[in-house]
């Protein structure tokens, strides 16, 4: 196919048809932002296709190759859903970073440039009332409640329970009108029976 044009400084690292780099050019791979219980994630773009994606890497030696972990991304594959962030693909490769120099877990995901809703409400000062009032309008958190409820109320449709919803979980895109339900790490599958 033909080559595609990105910036090979922001994306140095290669892993498999994806080319990676920071989620943000100006701060460690590492930092409060892209970590997690058990990863991190960088951002990427795919060699083929030019669209650019988050890789989620697993840095955890207790986690690589558990059921918890197989789990995690057979429940996140399983969610088609606007409100729910989209898997694209699983590699098994050494990632950038790797201490140990070992292949593990990593997940391509869609990039939600935006950020966390985390770091969003805090930007804001929290919810614009008299003494803030350039926090966050009611109307958008209104959104955003309706749409994470729209995400949740899709997984426990299909029997899935989150388990950790908080505003780190929760992904913006990144014009940040849209929210995202992230990391099923925690989630757990219904069998209707107690």
């Amino acid at each position: 196919g033909p080559a595609i044009d990105f910036d090979a400084k922001r994306f140095p690292f290669r892993l498999g048809k994806y080319w990676l780099g920071r989620m943000d050019p100006s701060r460690p791979i590492r930092n409060e932002e892209t970590m997690g219980g058990f990863g991190y994630a960088m951002a990427g773009v795919n060699s083929e296709t030019g669209e650019r994606v988050c890789a989620k890497i697993n840095h955890s030696i207790h986690f690589e190759g558990t059921v918890a972990q197989r789990k995690e991304v057979i429940l996140q594959a399983m969610m088609r859903h606007e409100n729910v962030v989209g898997i694209k693909d699983v590699l098994k490769e050494v990632p950038p970073e790797a201490r140990d120099g070992k292949k593990k877990l990593v997940m391509i995901m869609e990039l939600m440039s935006g950020g966390q809703l985390f770091s969003e409400t805090l930007a804001s000062g929290g919810l614009q009332c008299a003494d803030n009032p350039k926090g966050m309008p009611e109307s958008k958190i209104r959104g955003y409640f309706r749409q994470i409820l729209l995400g949740l109320a899709y997984c426990h449709g299909r029997g899935i329970a989150h388990r950790d919803i908080k505003l780190e979980n929760l992904l913006l895109c990144e014009d940040k009108t849209t929210v995202k339900i992230a990391d099923f790490g925690l989630a757990k599958v219904s069998t209707g029976v107690d």
